[in-house]
């Protein structure tokens, strides 16, 4: 149940909520912890005890790594689902479109105290978060290209994700048009098959959709950074800036 709180309490509650990464927050109470060293923390645990996951899943193909996994020949499973599973349980009831607040801690390597993001959004859109942190922080492939999500709100929408990620190319290249061209291509070839295995994955493990929708609204990202699409990101990125 929702309710008002007075200034003591949000402060309070601010407070308490000051570790980086993501907290989720549904109406009937639960709270789920989805903050960076609660993910790692889960995810090595789960490495180091792979008997954790049932004999019949850990045989399917699905948790194979992927074709372009340069682990594939020496890797037991894919190094992005440990930062799925642990939290598959907590989450099954759920459904993808449900609303719930949503409290997302920037990571600040200068200070340690990274900026603080409040809202409301739905589950699915939320866990875009978990989405992300496995295909960049723990996939072998994805990791090339987490210098490009720099500063993106995981729970923001796929345009706005896409402008940012274009945004990021572009001042990493020092705005060279081919250079900017050659890493978008090839982050969409290589992220794109492997979204669409953690897709196949979670539908796997998972009783409920939540996980599924988050892959595909990434995947929705990398789709408007098709080359026929850039042009509008272009533009509707220029006119952000010239708010």
């Amino acid at each position: 149940m929702k309710k008002d709180y007075n200034i003591e309490e949000i402060k309070t509650f601010l407070e308490s909520h000051r570790d980086a990464g993501l907290s989720l927050l549904f109406d009937d109470g639960h709270e789920v912890d989805l903050t960076y060293d609660t993910v790692h923390v889960a995810a090595k645990k789960l490495e180091q005890d792979f008997d954790a996951i049932p004999a019949d899943r850990r045989a399917a193909a699905e948790f194979s790594p992927c074709r372009v996994c340069p682990a594939r020949e020496t890797a037991v499973m894919c190094h992005a689902l440990p930062a799925i599973l642990p939290f598959l349980d907590a989450l099954n009831p759920y459904r993808s479109h449900l609303p719930l607040t949503v409290v997302y801690v920037e990571r600040d390597t200068k200070d340690g105290d990274g900026m603080l993001h409040m809202r409301r959004t739905t589950l699915q859109r939320a866990l875009q978060y978990i989405a992300m942190e496995s295909v960049l922080g723990y996939c072998e492939v994805g990791r090339l290209y987490f210098k490009y999500f720099s500063g993106i709100i995981p729970f923001a929408s796929a345009e706005t994700i896409a402008e940012r990620i274009y945004a990021n190319v572009m001042l990493i290249e020092h705005g060279n048009q081919a250079a900017v061209a050659a890493i978008i291509d090839s982050m969409r070839e290589h992220l794109a098959v492997t979204i669409q295995c953690q897709i196949k994955r979670v539908r796997l493990v998972s009783q409920s959709d939540v996980f599924v929708n988050a892959f595909v609204n990434l995947h929705m990202v990398l789709e408007l950074l098709r080359p026929e699409e850039r042009s509008r990101v272009c533009e509707a990125l220029a006119k952000r800036e010239a708010l």
